[in-house]
């Protein structure tokens, strides 16, 4: 199998033999010094990829990036920036005009290694996907008017309130897109996380960035041919807006911002149904753990009941035995009498003991009233919290 060939463009001849050194093992690297020799030496034989330096004398690596893509011979060569400039503002001027990655320097050479692997791949499936579609892109974008454009919009917009994920949501979008022509990669922002999709499966590090680095800006950016449209929890990235067809372009700009707006409403809805789910949850928790202690309370007060009954009939066989030991007087000795009164005042000690933890009983009844209220009242409630206020709740145990 024919090496992939890849092009080093850098002023620098210890950069250019660094890079030749660390990839030629598995690569045909050829290294030019300047913006002209790389155009030219591009055109004659278009590489796999441009490594591309952007301080550079002559033409800097933006005006040999945006020339490269203006040539029909190199325009879908991708190119990854090799920059020491780490700027965002940067960063997204390198996006502008066509670069494909962006790697700062100092770099590690493994590093490198896996982002021109990772890069070459994915132009690869580009290619590929390219080849498979171009037919019948080309026929629908001949037969598609602007009628059927908004038919395929509202059909993903109806067809949209039916699922129940957002991997399924994004295929939906990727669907529609697709029959327009168009290559995407979509950001969303959920419950679950942040994720990225595409038509190919594959979203490249330098798309991730710059759908990240645009999310809360304008609601629509354009970088030449590559558009962003973005709402609070999704962004899409058009990488081929029409640019050469006016009416498409405007067409398709305001199709894609409704596109969006039905993403983002779906999003909102699975949010909301997922955290209803969860408070449903949370809720079935709290009613079986009130459900469980009302029945130990009813266990517990049985309890109670049974034992004031026993210490009764306990009080009233002691003090038949005392007063069977001091015989059946009518004229009862002091000492006799303190006997009598120190068998009542037991009994009425345990008896009160046997109240306080009634009253223990309530409070505990009120404290379980209040963990249900507040689950009903706060939306926010979340599991921790829950099972920290159930935890809380300790159930006195009732001595006999």
């Amino acid at each position: 199998m024919e090496a992939k060939r890849i092009l080093v463009v850098d002023d620098e001849e210890l950069n250019r033999e660094y890079l030749t050194h660390l990839l030629s093992s598995h690569y045909d690297v050829t290294a030019v010094s300047d913006g002209e020799q790389a155009i030219q030496a591009a055109s004659d034989a278009p590489p796999s990829l441009i490594l591309l330096d952007i301080q550079m004398p002559g033409i800097d690596g933006y005006e040999t990036c945006k020339r490269l893509k203006e040539d029909s011979r190199t325009h879908d060569c991708p190119v990854i920036f090799v920059s020491s400039n780490d700027q965002e503002e940067e960063i997204l001027k390198g996006y502008e005009v066509g670069a494909a990655d962006y790697f700062v320097k100092p770099f590690k050479s493994d590093e490198l290694q896996i982002k021109v692997q990772h890069n070459i791949e994915i132009d690869d499936q580009r290619k590929t996907m390219a080849q498979q579609l171009g037919d019948a892109n080309k026929t629908a974008f001949q037969a598609m008017t602007d009628t059927s454009a908004y038919g395929a919009m509202n059909i993903f917009l109806l067809d949209s309130l039916k699922c129940d994920d957002i991997p399924r949501l994004a295929e939906l979008l990727f669907e529609t897109t697709t029959n327009w022509g168009l290559r995407c990669a979509l950001q969303t922002h959920s419950d679950e996380g942040v994720s990225y999709y595409s038509e190919t499966g594959q979203v490249s590090p330098m798309e991730e960035r710059v759908l990240t680095v645009t999310r809360d800006k304008e609601r629509i950016q354009d970088f030449g041919s590559r558009t962003v449209f973005s709402d609070k929890h999704c962004s899409l990235l058009v990488k081929n807006m029409p640019l050469d067809d006016e009416v498409r372009y405007g067409n398709y700009k305001d199709y894609i911002a409704r596109l969006i707006e039905g993403v983002e409403g779906r999003i909102v809805a699975l949010i909301n149904e997922h955290s209803v789910e969860r408070r449903t949850a949370q809720l079935r928790n709290v009613l079986d753990f009130l459900l469980q202690t009302f029945r130990h309370i009813q266990e517990q007060n049985q309890g109670l009941r049974l034992g004031s009954a026993t210490i009764v009939e306990q009080m009233l066989e002691e003090l038949n035995l005392t007063i069977d030991e001091l015989g059946i007087s009518n004229d009862l000795t002091d000492n006799s009498e303190a006997k009598i009164m120190k068998v009542g005042e037991t009994c009425l000690g345990r008896t009160n003991q046997l109240f306080s933890q009634g009253l223990k009983f309530n409070e505990q009844v009120d404290a379980l009233i209040k963990l249900f209220h507040d689950a009903l009242q706060n939306p926010e409630l979340s599991d921790t919290s829950l099972s920290t206020l159930i935890e809380s709740l300790s159930l006195p145990e009732v001595s006999n």
